[in-house]
Formats: C-alpha cells, structure tokens, sequence
C-alpha cells in the first residue's frame, strides 16, 4: 500500500517509519482526489487545513469512494474520533503517538481494515 502525507509541516513525518513516503501539500488535493487509487492510503494533518474547513474536507475524502485514508490530529482538535471511523477512515493518528508508528506492519493492518469497511455516510464535527 502506497502512503501519501497531506501536510504542511515536515514535522509530522515523524510519525512515519515507512522507505517510500510521499508528502504532499494541501493544494494538490485536488489532483489527488481527481483520479485516486485503490492502493493508496493518504494520511491528512488535520492542522494544516483550518478548523472550520475540515468538516468539508472530510466529505470530499469520503466522496471519493476509491481513496483510503486517515487523519493525523497533532493537536487533538477532532473532538469524537470514532466519528471519522463512522465515515470512512482507515486510521487515527493522535498527537502523543510515537514516532515511527505508522510502518509496513501498520500497513498490513489497515490493508485488511479497509477490506472489511464500508461508511455509513456519518460526518464528523472537528
């Protein structure tokens, strides 16, 4: 599986023990979400989006049907979770969590997560 990093800040890179990680910038959204695919999981740092905004990023992610992904949440502004679980997403990473969490292992996990998942249309209020 292919990690993309939605960010702003090499800081959260820490988070990543992976060879192959590509960081992109929150502009270039637009491309990703134009023609995703299925082997990709994109993780978005919810801090580089603003607050009000996020809510509507999270319902563009979960439009695009064919994309995995997950949130970062360095300053654990996401006040229920779950709910991004409810609509769609793949992992959670808060930001007290160890670096280098996210590795191949973590991969295969997600891997056979998001086989099973599927979003019940539930949108959740950062």
């Amino acid at each position: 599986m292919e990690v993309i990093l939605l960010c702003k800040s090499r800081t959260t890179e820490r988070f990543f023990n992976l060879p192959d990680l590509q960081r992109l910038l929150p502009p270039e959204l637009d491309q990703l979400l134009a023609e995703p695919r299925p082997d990709v999981v994109v993780y978005v740092d919810a801090a580089s989006f603003p607050r009000k905004n996020f809510p509507a990023l999270i319902a563009r992610l979960v439009a695009s049907r064919r994309l995995h992904w997950a949130v970062i949440d360095r300053s654990r502004s996401i006040v229920d979770p779950a709910s991004l679980f409810h609509a769609g997403a793949v992992d959670y990473i808060p930001g007290d969590a160890p670096d280098g969490l996210v590795n191949e292992e973590r991969l295969r996990i997600l891997a056979r997560f998001s086989t099973r998942q599927e979003p019940s249309g539930m949108h959740p209020h950062g």
